[in-house]
Order: structure tokens, then sequence, then C-alpha cells
């Protein structure tokens, strides 16, 4: 195999177990040995009886195929050619995400797909051709599918895999061909023709479970294919939020069969542009493939919802010949959004009597918004009756709330303003202090003392009886 950048070549040594690298001089076309790696010698894993090998589009990997059963991976040096094992898929075994990998027993070809996106090898004793996807940045592969002579596909019985022995994708990546050496046949693979974007996205408000629909894939059917976009294979899940398929949490690597079933909710009171994403693989309902080969990305986008404030009706009681300064507690305002606080109100109809004023000019109607809610106690909105005038109610003003983020009231509310007389002052009379006459001595008459003598002498023989 030469590389796509002409500098080396790399040839497999199915009895020595290995793969050798060359140094290729570009004017001669003449080799210069590099480097061989072995099978189970430093590390290295994968190449028992390697067959083929082939080097990604980009130059960045090399991919080795063994009769073994496994597929090896290699990051490449481009200036020397030299390879560093990456991991080994190994059939019947466990990928790195999880999924068990079929289709290699006897793998003999592999190839790289021109888009660098997937992998596909031919195992000769399985009569099959897997699928693996490829991630551009260290090669590894996650095994995706496994296509197998005799299995069904929609009404189709695919056919001419019998002993699978080499595999090529076309140069616009539009088909697979697969030999299949005991059929003595081609069999043609159609790969995916209907995305038209690698990209979807949508857009939904702050604190809002999203059901996704049909519609938010781009994809464009393509003519005569017959194929229905009905589900995803997830591949990578969103970094935040969740992505739920029929109340199931969608991990790597999971399928949702029907998407409108498949549904994601962002973190609580959290927002932004490009907030989060996902990667996955259409599944379809096709007679000619039943999976997408290539990985798209949905872009979800979340923005934040202003909920529109509330308020309430009010009656407030003032003085004749005197004026009212509002508070903000006089509108009776709440808002649900954490952070959103009085902004102030919207005269809708303004009071048919007296002067209500804000910050010293007539607030006949419209906006009276937002000067020092979070400092002053007292708002500079005021309500002056004419001179001398009274009445229960005196007249009333209708008003819509505004937050600190703009939005007004759904609804509009009443101000009833009762303007009283003033109760009258009492008058106090100092009381006099009360005049107290002299009460006259009792005068005492002197008896002389010969009367005194003589009474006591005509008692005392009554006494002495």
């Amino acid at each position: 195999m030469v590389s796509p950048d002409n500098q080396h070549v790399y040839v497999t040594g199915r009895d020595d177990d290995a793969v050798a690298v060359f140094a290729r001089n570009p004017n001669d076309g003449k080799l210069t040995f590099v480097e061989v790696l072995k099978d189970s010698v430093n590390g290295v894993d994968g190449l028992y009886k390697a067959f083929s090998v082939v080097v990604s589009p980009d130059n960045q990997h090399v991919y080795v195929a063994s009769l073994g059963g496994t597929v090896a991976v290699f990051t490449r040096n481009p200036t020397d050619g030299k390879l560093t094992f990456v991991e080994v898929l190994k059939d019947g075994a466990k990928d790195s995400a999880g999924n068990t990998v079929d289709g290699l027993k006897f793998a003999d070809s592999v190839v790289v797909s021109p888009d660098g996106q997937h992998v596909y090898a031919a195992g000769y004793y399985d009569n099959s051709v897997a699928v693996f996807t490829r991630n551009p940045t260290d090669g590894k592969l996650t095994f995706v599918e496994i296509k197998k002579d005799g299995d069904t596909q929609g009404p189709l019985t695919i056919d001419g895999l019998d002993g699978a022995e080499s595999v090529k994708v076309s140069p616009d990546n539009q088909n697979v061909y697969v030999t299949g050496s005991n059929d003595n046949a081609i069999a043609v693979f159609a790969l995916r023709q209907s995305p038209t974007s690698p990209e979807s996205s949508v857009t939904i408000p702050r604190n809002t479970a999203y059901q996704f629909q049909l519609t938010d894939f781009t994809f464009a059917q393509a003519e005569g294919e017959g194929a229905t976009f009905t589900g995803l294979k997830v591949l990578t899940t969103p970094s935040v939020g969740s992505l739920t398929c029929s109340g199931l949490p969608m991990i790597t690597n999971t399928t949702c069969p029907d998407l409108t079933q498949l549904v994601f909710t962002p973190l609580a009171n959290t927002s932004g542009s490009s907030y989060t994403s996902f990667t996955f693989q259409g599944l379809y309902s096709s007679s000619v493939y039943s999976s997408d080969l290539i990985t798209y990305t949905m872009l979800i986008n979340v923005f934040t919802v202003n909920n529109k404030p509330t308020g309430s009706d009010k009656t407030i009681s003032m003085t004749v010949d005197t004026n009212y300064h509002f508070y903000p507690d006089d509108f009776g305002f709440n808002d649900l959004d954490t952070g959103d606080n009085f902004g102030g109100i919207k005269v809708i109809t303004p009071p048919q009597k007296g002067s209500l004023m804000c910050y010293d000019i007539y607030a006949s109607a419209g906006d009276c918004t937002g000067k020092g809610w979070g400092v002053f106690a007292k708002w500079d909105l005021s309500f002056t009756p004419a001179a001398h005038e009274f009445g229960n109610p005196y007249t009333t003003f209708a008003f819509q709330v505004t937050d600190s983020n703009g939005a007004d009231s759904a609804a509009t509310y009443t101000m009833t303003i009762n303007v009283n007389l003033a109760e009258p002052t009492p008058t106090i009379t100092p009381t006099a202090e009360p005049t107290v006459t002299p009460t006259a001595e009792p005068t005492v008459m002197a008896t002389p003392t010969s009367e005194v003598d003589n009474l006591f002498r005509s008692y005392l023989p009554s006494i002495v009886r």
C-alpha cells in the first residue's frame, strides 16, 4: 500500500505476523526499509496472519486486517512513516465503546472511505463486510454493523458475499463493492445518499423539555431510494442536559428507533447559543439500506424566555390637598424568573382627575419605568388631586407592571385612589379652676359653770337609784 502522500509503502507479511515500512523515492520509486512491527512485540497486537493494509486519506493512520480475525490500528508519522500501535478490534470482542465486533473472521481486506469517516473490512469466513466509524483525531474505530450473505434488508436478501475477499469504496463515496469468491460475484451496496447537510439544529426555550420531530433533521430523500428516516443511533451524547428515548437515557451507541420519542431537556435555568450537541447516524426503513454510514450532528440552542410579570389591583387613600408617592409594593409585582425585579409601570389609561407625575413629567400614558428601584424605597411616581377636591373613589388609572428585563405584564390592572376630607382638629377649652370657699369654724357657746352644776345635781339621784 502506497501512502496518499506518496512518501511511504506499507506491506503485510502473513507468515511473519508483521507489517513492514519503507520510505519511497518519488523520483525513481525505489524503497528504503524503515522498520517492521510484529505481533506480540513491544505491545503490538492484531498482526497475527496480517493480510491487508491501508493508509487513511489524511495520511494520519494505518489499518491492518489479519486472518486471525482482527483489525489493528496505528498512528503514522508523516515525516518518517513510522507507526505507533493504538488499538486492536477482534471478532467477537468488545470495542472501546462496548459494542461486540462481528464480521472479522478471517479478515482479508480493509479499506478507508474517501471521506475518512468509515472503515470497511471483509470477513472471508463470516461471508460479510463489517462497518466501522472512524475517529479522525486518534484513528480509533467503533463497530457499526455487519452486512452478511443471506441476511434480509427490507424486501431484499443480501447475496454475493460468500467468501468475501476484497472490499472497495467508490471515489465519490456513494457505493461499496465486495467480491465474494465462492459466489463468483460482486455485491454492490449504496452508502448514504439522502443527507444534504451533516448538521441539523433546533432552538428551544430555557427550562423546557423538547420532543424532536422528523422535520428537525435536515435530510433530503434520495430520488428513487424509497428510504424513510425513522430513528437514529447516538454516537456521542450531549455534554450538558439529558437526552432520552421513550423515557430512557440515551448513552453512547444506543439507538432510538422512533424519533418522535426522542426528548432533550436542558439543565434548569441555563441557556446559550450552541448550548450543546450530539452526533448520530440515521436509521431507515428502506429497500436499499437500513442505516447511514456517516456521522451527523444535531446542534441545540437554548434561549432565555423572559416570563411576563404579574401585578394586582390596589386601592390607596390620601387626604385632600396632599400628594401621594407610590411604592413598588403598591403594584403587587411578581415574576417567576429568578433575578427579574420590579422595573416600573406602563400607564395604560391615565386618571380622569388630578395629576399623575413620573419624574416630574405628566404620566398621561406610556412608560414610567426603571430608576432606582433597587436603591430607593420610594419611587418618584406621585399623584396630586385637584385643589380642595375629594371623593371615594376619587379617580382611577389602569397600568401594566414591567420587569427589569423590559417585559410587560399580559394583564392590565387598576389603581383606585380615594381622597378623603381631613378630620377636624378637636378644640380643647381649658377648664376653670373651682373656687373653694373656706368653711366657717363652728361657734362653741360656753355654758356657765353654775348651770352645769345644777344639771348634774338634777340627774344624780336617778343615777344613784
